[in-house]
């Protein structure tokens, strides 16, 4: 297919797209739109950029069933989030309950009844205090202590017992921090806490 320009070669006319304000520059649309009638699309269709903040939200959300899950980018905890502007992101449920309900206060976190991370539903979130979130991850049983789950059960740890025995066996035997901080992949304020045992006191 070869592209067409209007018979009238009037570069001043306004494309036939809705809220679309540019010139014409084939067939009846501009350059932007033309490709997409060429291609077959939606000529209307808003593209990302064209998009609101709360339009892309929405775009990428699941509602089918209870809970109204984002299925966009996440972070390690499962929380959705979403670019709002240069370098800047902001987890997807806190956008929705703003967009329901207005500005969060300051201070302020925003909670799920649900206690599903993807959730971005507004009448499944409220708002809390930081002790307030604490606390519903206590009662919910996501809120986990070092205490209770020591060393390599917890999720987050990054050596093992055993690692840990070898980094102190290695001090004891007179090798030099420094060299052992190297060869175990261990940061020095990592390495100090673990060969005097406030860190891993569990480990004999």
């Amino acid at each position: 297919m070869k592209l067409g320009r209007p018979p009238s070669k009037d570069f001043s006319v306004i494309c036939e797209a809705i809220d679309c304000d540019r010139n014409v520059k084939y067939v009846n649309y501009c350059g932007k739109h033309y490709a997409r009638w060429y291609r077959g699309q939606d000529v209307n269709a808003k593209s990302r950029l064209d998009r609101t903040i709360e339009e892309r939200l929405w775009h990428k959300v699941d509602k089918s069933g209870d809970c109204w899950e984002w299925y966009g980018s996440h972070d390690e905890h499962g929380y959705g989030h979403i670019n709002i502007g240069k370098n800047k992101k902001e987890k997807t449920h806190r956008l929705s309950w703003e967009f329901a309900n207005g500005p969060i206060p300051d201070g302020l976190c925003v909670l799920h009844h649900c206690d599903n991370p993807k959730c971005v539903r507004p009448d499944h979130l409220f708002i809390g205090t930081t002790k307030d979130n604490i606390q519903d991850c206590i009662a919910k049983g996501r809120f986990v202590f070092l205490k209770s789950r020591p060393g390599e059960l917890n999720n987050h740890a990054k050596f093992t017992d055993g690692d840990i025995r070898v980094i102190r066996n290695l001090y004891e035997d007179g090798m030099k921090p420094k060299d052992i901080q190297e060869f175990m992949g261990v940061n020095r304020s990592c390495f100090h806490k673990i060969v005097t045992r406030k860190a891993w006191a569990h480990v004999e």
